[in-house]
């Protein structure tokens, strides 16, 4: 479980309704004006993909950070828990 979670509950989607809007299941989060901009609406697809991924990032990191036979490793993935405000205290 990580320390940051959206107040609207994963997975967003994108384009589900309109394109330029992210949405959970049909109520937007977040939407960028149609002014035809194409680099928006890959930031967009960008945002929706890498919210629904940070749940598993951190969870996966936790297990490496204490897994790991490697010092480096666990002190590689405790360093990045931290940097994302995500390590435990």
């Amino acid at each position: 479980m990580t320390k940051h979670a959206p107040a609207t509950p994963l997975p967003w989607m994108y384009g589900e309704l309109t394109e330029g809007v992210i949405t959970p299941k049909g109520a937007p989060v977040a939407s960028i004006p149609d002014d035809g901009i194409f680099e928006a609406d890959i930031d967009m697809r960008y945002l929706a993909h890498a919210a629904n991924a940070y749940p598993k990032l951190v969870e996966r990191l936790y297990f490496i950070a204490g897994h790991a036979e490697d010092k480096d490793t666990r002190e590689y993935a405790n360093d990045l828990l931290e940097e994302l405000g995500e390590q435990r205290g």
